[in-house]
């Protein structure tokens, strides 16, 4: 019997799925703004899937900021879409210009000039800015190319912030520190940026980074210590910090036999046609199970979780380890630590996240995981569901030594923010901070703010940039003068994401592309 088409079937959008599940209609297909993404086929199962696994983007907006946040990219995408045919002035020329073929020239022409506006236009911003702070991170290409992403963020005298994708330089020599610092004030120079408003540096943890001497760190303080410039504030990537702790994590007992039986069966092709045919015949929720790649931060939680509903769940235990309960315990424990582990990644993902914004994350992980070692020293295990369900007799201290490791790596790590804390609390809540631990020199600005009823009710109904831009400077001037600078990066997400973009726009079948092109294309895409 013959199938039927998609158009067959009639499908229909809901209204009720933009506000539930983040969805907007556009072509007969469902768009998701935040991604964004494009979901083919309106089936009611696709959108709530693809909610599901998003949902640490969608949660954070609830009631009235869900349907303003919905409502301003719904008028933003809006935009974008009714530029050209708001300048077409008919739609007899829009239809007909939908018809152009245009040739590879033109194409690479346009992209051209798309890419050169919008770096003209973020350079005439640039000159606007009060402060800035830069993200920095690099990364080989498919050539071996390394490539140095730099990205800006950057506050106008409104306190509107500004984060855009500044520029990628292309490395064929070493990846010294003083490479990275050759480039970088390259990039300055380019950007015609004051140095003196650069006010924070964020990288990952790498020697030729954070060097003291000669890393770039070492060298960009050298620097301005020479040319009487104030020192900036250093920051190493949060999400890479999050990876290191994860990594401290002893599983080898359990990563081992774990790795070995998934390349197993991947290596051969025989081995996984025979172990999908299992799969398929045993009506298995997933497919296949998922290799195990350190470099990839999610992919322990995945792989582990993968494995153990694929084999373990589905009774095939050829391993011997398979049948011994505490090697089973171990890794169910396993299981949901790395997946506690990747949904605290996942949350600190993101664009125009400040530090306080993370650093509150961080600090909440740390109270869960006080929380779960309490609990597993008594014998609970209410937030470890794949354990609960294999536990053997006896007491969970191997588990509860594995949270204390933990906890010990995330305070160790995440202490040495805490010179930043004052400052954090007061910018991000400057209406119920202690005011005894504020610096002296805001101590009767905040008394007067936290005072004054109008701008309470402001901070209560506006978000936090918008609340500090109508604040009087006149009245509040060392406030209103050191608030930007706690805008600073405090991941390199931006750049892990540009790389991803990297990764498929400069493929195998397009290793030729020149170092300009790519860098016109990544503009264009982020």
């Amino acid at each position: 019997k013959k199938s039927r088409s998609l158009q067959q079937e009639n499908r229909v959008f809901q209204s009720d799925w933009e506000e539930k599940y983040f969805q907007v209609e556009v072509d007969d297909k469902a768009h998701c703004p935040l991604c964004p993404v494009v979901i083919s086929s309106i089936k009611y199962f696709n959108i709530k899937r693809h909610y599901e696994t998003h949902s640490t983007k969608y949660d954070c907006y609830q009631e009235e900021s869900r349907k303003r946040k919905l409502e301003s990219l719904k008028s933003a995408r809006n935009k974008q879409t009714n530029m050209f045919k708001a300048k077409c002035c008919s739609s007899a020329i829009h239809q007909k210009a939908k018809k152009l073929q245009l040739s590879n020239t033109t194409i690479t022409r346009r992209i051209e000039c798309i890419s050169n506006d919008q770096r003209d236009q973020l350079l005439e911003k640039s000159k606007q800015f009060v402060c800035y702070s830069v993200a920095l991170d690099s990364s080989k290409d498919i050539t071996d190319t390394e490539q140095l992403a730099v990205f800006i963020r950057g506050v106008m005298p409104d306190f509107k912030v500004y984060e855009e994708y500044l520029t990628l330089r292309s490395n064929y020599d070493s990846t010294k520190g003083t490479d990275i610092f050759r480039e970088f004030r390259a990039t300055l120079e380019e950007a015609y940026l004051d140095p003196s408003k650069l006010f924070g540096v964020t990288t990952d943890g790498c020697p030729s980074m954070l060097g003291a001497n000669r890393g770039l760190q070492g060298l960009i303080n050298k620097w301005r210590y020479e040319n009487h410039l104030a020192p900036v504030t250093w920051h190493h990537c949060i999400i890479h910090q999050e990876s290191l702790i994860a990594n401290s994590l002893n599983m080898s007992n359990v990563m081992d036999v774990v790795t070995t039986t998934v390349n197993w069966i991947r290596a051969n092709a025989v081995n996984h046609r025979k172990f999908k045919a299992f799969i398929a015949d045993t009506e298995a929720e997933y497919g296949d199970v998922v290799m195990f790649t350190a470099v990839r931060w999610l992919s322990r939680a995945s792989c582990l979780k993968r494995f153990f509903e694929l084999i373990f769940a589905e009774g095939k235990k050829d391993n011997p380890q398979l049948g011994n309960k505490v090697w089973v315990a171990d890794l169910a424990c396993f299981v949901d630590i790395t997946t506690h582990l990747s949904s605290l990644n996942r949350t600190l993902h993101g664009n125009n996240k400040f530090c306080h914004d993370l650093y509150s994350t961080a600090t909440v992980f740390i109270k869960k995981l006080c929380l779960w070692k309490t609990q597993l020293a008594g014998g609970v295990t209410a937030h470890f569901p794949t354990l609960s369900n294999h536990r053997i007799n006896g007491s969970f201290e191997v588990y509860d030594r594995i949270i204390s490791c933990l906890i010990d790596e995330f305070n160790r790590r995440i202490n040495g923010m805490n010179y930043l804390l004052p400052m954090m609390k007061m910018f991000s809540n400057p209406i119920a901070v202690n005011v005894a631990t504020a610096p002296d020199n805001f101590q009767l600005e905040l008394l007067d703010m936290q005072s004054d009823i109008g701008l309470k009710q402001l901070f209560q109904s506006e978000d936090l940039l918008e609340f500090w831009s109508r604040v009087p400077e006149g009245k509040y001037p060392n406030l209103i003068t050191n608030a930007p600078e706690k805008t600073v990066f405090r991941s390199t997400y931006v750049c892990e994401s540009l790389f991803s973009k990297m990764v498929r726009i400069k493929n195998r079948y397009r290793n030729r592309l020149t170092d300009d092109h790519l860098k016109q294309l990544l503009r264009t895409a982020s």
